[in-house]
């Protein structure tokens, strides 16, 4: 049986961070648990930074070593903050960010598609409006026709 006594992992402890966008001065502060996964760690350092999420975060230290971000790295303090790496997300998103260009192209071929599906349908409407139109032309005249 059990001691009673509760053992606690120590890579589930939270951690503390410090990151800086190259080129600023404004410091974030990131606090994450050590027991979560690097692909949640990354998704998180990529919303501080202001990167859509699943955007690869390229870190720094101030001799410009890169950082593997992971659950098990270092901490750092507020006076030697890990720098985000912004110009290595030009050359991989592109110089005005592919990823936004392709969305963007997307929704623009969606709409065109869906006003398409709209006129056909106004078409289709009007069609039927003529129809019943001709429809009811033709049975009135030929009612015209049977009583003479």
């Amino acid at each position: 049986m059990g001691n009673g006594v509760m053992k606690t992992d120590t890579n589930h402890r939270n951690k503390t961070i410090y990151i800086k966008l190259l080129n600023t001065s404004n410091i974030q502060k990131v606090i994450f648990n050590g027991g979560c996964s690097s692909r949640d760690l990354q998704d998180q350092l990529s919303a501080v930074c202001g990167l859509p999420r699943g955007s690869p975060v390229l870190l720094k230290d101030r001799h410009g070593a890169h950082i593997t971000v992971s659950p098990a790295m270092t901490s750092n303090t507020i006076q030697d903050p890990f720098v985000v790496d912004t110009h290595t997300y030009q050359q991989i998103l592109g110089p005005g960010g592919e990823r936004d260009e392709t969305i963007t192209n997307t929704v623009a071929e969606v709409a065109a598609q869906l006003q398409k599906v709209f006129r056909i349908e106004e078409l289709k409407a009007d069609f039927g409006t003529r129809i019943s139109s001709l429809e009811k032309r033709l049975e009135s005249k030929c009612y015209s026709c049977t009583q003479i």
